[in-house]
């Protein structure tokens, strides 16, 4: 007889609930299922393992008709877990002792010496430093970990005894012989670190409440994000991946396989203990990576592609032959701790890291950084008139180098022999191409151009908010020159601008585009009528126009917040109060007519609410936004004009609202499958998901609506890859909408060159001043036809306004009417009323 039923039954038991768990893998949360999978691929493995070699020992010292006492195979399971405990011992002691590596005959195999285990050197006033100790103490627990799949083992560990757990890290795992941690002490140094991350946090916000006297404390701030898993949200975009870590440590590797690359939704890659001597460039794909552990090998130098991990909290680099970091590793701002110990590392980076430790170091590192390389143009798609078909010719922009700081330097010229001015730009000839562009648009009296741009508010770039950026890169009086260089290169006749405080748009952006013929107008957030004095620093929105081509007839501001609680459509539900009338976002209206033509355009201008969880909100503006410019226009297009001297019989009226040209430029936060853009593009968003779960009573369910014809200028060529790049976020948000049954599109900026965009992390940089980039497009207004509305020979006198006055509605704004002298539009690649001399030189960068 073999083994006895009961013990054959107890074996079946445990292989089908194995196999029930296996089942069950595509199932777990997301907080169990990196433990859950290791705990499968380990401990299950070997206790099936552990049995069969029961099995066996049973039979060989029994025979085949002796059978088994369950006392016999008690003893039996004893001793076969007495010596597993005495093989991972003799483990652990290998691990103190400098590895045995056997090297290859073969050829072209690497000829490794024994990785020696060492402290770096320090200068022994230094030794007692907390960073300094820090660095020792992890290095110890790395250099006890060097068992295979030690993290593997660990998650196993702490998810077979979950309450055997301190602060959410595992409990009774204690090392041979050093007391570097106790019994209570995490089984890694991921985990080791974390607590340290932790503890300093605990202590900042105790000094802080200290500091404020407040008595309050909140515990659930002081832990470190990555503990508490919330990136794994992201991973609900990449087909439900929950198993975010890989354990590949003690493996005697010596080289990595491209494949691994590719698992780019990795938040965790454990590559320590082996004996690699190269990290490959490819590494960069795994953006997404929070811990990184390369420690114990054998790598001298670090790719600086390494700096493109963004979101890397810990890198440990212990006993390694690493002597210097990559500049890039500046772009690791949110690098928590940098594991250096037991490497021969330059005397200046040991000094700054035992002084002030990780964030320290890669601020050096970022503020140290060499130029820039040059950034490559960008290209201006011309599309065919009538079907709006992408042509395959495109105009280039050259860009260039000024001063060594990569600054367009803008002049204007002495007035020319027809009293115009001429500005111009330094650089290269402009011919070939532009010419016959500039050429073509003279015999087009019906086109103008647009610029949106959202600049980016100085109070909003922060070091906390863009901490990948040098601090000189960021301060506005680098960014803002920049800025206007940008804007006078393009030249727009109508500019656009989200994020521009009362501040800026007084003292820089009014003068300096007073000085090139353009009048404008602002409107701050509505949080800026409680600020006093410092409302002057609240961001709202800019139009600007050019006085050449346009003239003001009406401008509004709108204030969501106040539209909607004058809305009787709109129920004063919970999410009414708590999600849309405490916000304080705006929009700012032109009502301008073309003097060339006579006709009229209403532009509009707006930023809308930011946050992804309030996509609600941002519908029910846009739908304000729309409800209110349909009631604006019913009253424009009652406006008769008379006599103008600069356009005295060409003003045209238009009966029906549908026919009016309109054009609305922002930053509307929304990406393309959002319900704002369907608004927008379909006329209706009513059964949208973005407002599954929300009540705004009548206006939600059947206001929701327009009767105008909008399309995304980019729409004609496909949306951009993104106008908004951030480490966190990069896609589209910033549209220029239009009617298209009374625009043509004729020409569009196109994107950025994706081999630059590979030494960025997000923008803004010396060359792009905003985390936003700019859309420029070329409209036409369409023939008119019957219906569409007759010309008028009288004409209204235009309003003039000035710089503090009051709308409609009763509320402050900003603007300027601007200085009437001429000024000839003859620095646009997309000027349309030139003459054949007129040329300018431009350089974009």
């Amino acid at each position: 007889m073999n083994i006895p039923a009961s013990y054959q039954q107890q074996q079946l038991q445990q292989q089908q609930q194995l196999l029930h768990q296996l089942q069950q893998q595509q199932r777990l949360t997301p907080q169990t299922q990196d433990a859950q999978l290791h705990h499968l691929l380990n401990v299950n493995s070997s206790t099936v393992y552990m049995n069969n070699n029961i099995t066996q020992q049973s039979n060989q010292a029994h025979g085949q008709h002796q059978p088994l006492t369950q006392q016999q195979l008690q003893q039996l399971q004893l001793q076969h877990q007495l010596q597993q405990q005495q093989q991972q011992h003799q483990l652990q002691q290998q691990q103190q002792q400098p590895p045995q590596i056997t090297t290859s005959n073969t050829t072209g195999s690497p000829s490794l010496q024994p990785q020696q285990v060492f402290s770096t050197p320090l200068d022994p006033s230094l030794a007692n430093l907390k960073y300094w100790k820090q660095q020792v103490q992890l290095a110890q627990v790395s250099r006890q970990s060097g068992l295979g799949h030690h993290y593997a083992r660990a998650a196993a560990a702490s998810s077979k005894s979950p309450a055997a757990t301190i602060n959410g890290t595992p409990n009774g795992t204690s090392t041979n012989g050093n007391n570097v941690h106790n019994a209570s002490s995490p089984a890694t140094v991921a985990d080791f670190a974390m607590q340290l991350v932790d503890k300093e946090l605990e202590e900042q916000i105790l000094r802080t409440t200290v500091k404020n006297n407040s008595s309050r404390f909140d515990k659930s701030k002081k832990q470190d994000p990555l503990n508490q898993e919330k990136e794994l949200i992201h991973n609900e975009n990449v087909k439900k991946q929950f198993w975010v870590g890989l354990d590949l440590s003690g493996q005697g590797l010596l080289g990595l396989s491209k494949p691994l690359f590719n698992y780019d939704f990795l938040h965790k890659l454990y590559l320590n203990h082996n004996k690699l001597t190269i990290i490959p460039a490819a590494i960069k794909q795994l953006r997404h990576l929070r811990i990184l552990d390369l420690s114990n090998n054998y790598i001298s130098s670090l790719p600086s592609e390494m700096g493109m991990l963004s979101h890397l909290r810990y890198l440990f680099l212990f006993d390694n032959n690493i002597e210097s970091l990559p500049t890039s590793f500046g772009l690791l701002y949110q690098l928590e701790i940098i594991g250096l110990e037991g490497n021969p590392l330059n005397d200046h980076i040991k000094t700054l890291l035992a002084t002030e430790g990780t964030k320290s170091v890669i601020m050096e590192l970022r503020e140290k950084s060499p130029p820039p390389p040059i950034q490559p143009s960008r290209e201006m798609i011309i599309l065919e008139e009538e079907c709006n078909k992408h042509k395959k010719n495109v105009i280039d922009i050259s860009g260039a180098i000024i001063d060594g700081k990569d600054s367009l330097v803008s002049t204007i010229s002495e007035p020319n022999a027809d009293n115009t001015t001429k500005p111009e730009l330094d650089g290269s000839d402009n011919n070939g191409d532009r010419s016959r562009e500039e050429k073509s648009e003279e015999t087009d009296p019906n086109a103008f151009t647009v610029m949106s741009y959202n600049t980016l508010c100085d109070r909003y770039a922060t070091p906390q908010m863009y901490g990948y950026v040098p601090s000189w890169a960021l301060t506005w009086d680098s960014r803002k020159e920049t800025l206007m260089n940008e804007v006078l290169t393009y030249n727009a006749d109508i500019l656009c601008f989200q994020e521009v405080d009362g501040s800026s748009f007084e003292e820089f952006w009014v003068p300096k585009l007073k000085e090139v013929g353009y009048s404008g107008l602002h409107y701050p957030k509505t949080r800026s009528k409680t600020m006093g004095t410092d409302s002057k620093f609240v961001d709202g929105c800019a139009i600007f126009y050019r006085n050449s081509i346009f003239t003001l007839l009406k401008r509004e501001t709108m204030e969501f917040n106040a539209l909607a609680s004058n809305n009787k459509d709109f129920k004063k539900s919970a999410d009414t109060y708590n999600r849309v009338l405490n916000k304080e976002n705006i929009a700012v209206t032109a009502f301008l007519e073309h003097k060339q033509t006579g006709q009229r355009c209403l532009v509009a201008n707006t930023h809308l609410h930011w946050d992804p969880a309030y996509n609600d909100v941002k519908l029910i503006q846009v739908a304000l936004l729309l409800h209110e410019i349909k009631q604006l226009a019913h009253k424009y297009i009652k406006i008769l004009p008379t006599n103008n001297s600069s356009s005295s019989s060409n003003s045209t009226n238009y009966n029906d609202i549908k026919k009016l040209p309109i054009i609305i430029c922002g930053d509307f936060n929304s990406t393309p499958d959002s319900g704002v853009y369907q608004l927008f593009s379909q006329g209706k968003a009513n059964n949208h998901s973005d407002m599954e779960g929300r009540y705004y009573g009548k206006f939600g369910e059947e206001e929701i609506e327009h009767p105008f014809s909008l399309k995304s200028a980019y729409a004609n060529i496909g949306e951009l890859p993104f106008t908004n790049f951030t480490p966190g976020f990069t896609g589209v948000i910033d549209y220029i909408w239009y009617s298209s049954n009374t625009f043509n599109v004729q020409s569009l900026l196109g994107d950025i060159n994706e081999q630059y965009l590979t030494n960025y992390v997000g923008f803004p940089n010396i060359h792009f001043p905003s985390d936003h980039i700019s859309l420029f497009a070329k409209f036409a207004f369409k023939e008119c036809k019957d219906g569409l509305g007759s010309k008028n020979s009288k004409f209204h006198a235009v309003p003039d306004f000035s710089s503090s006055s009051q709308n409609g509605n009763g509320n402050n704004y900003n603007g300027y009417s601007g200085n009437n002298y001429s000024h000839h539009h003859n620095n646009n690649i997309n000027n349309h009323h030139t003459n054949n001399n007129n040329h300018y030189k431009s350089n974009y960068r």
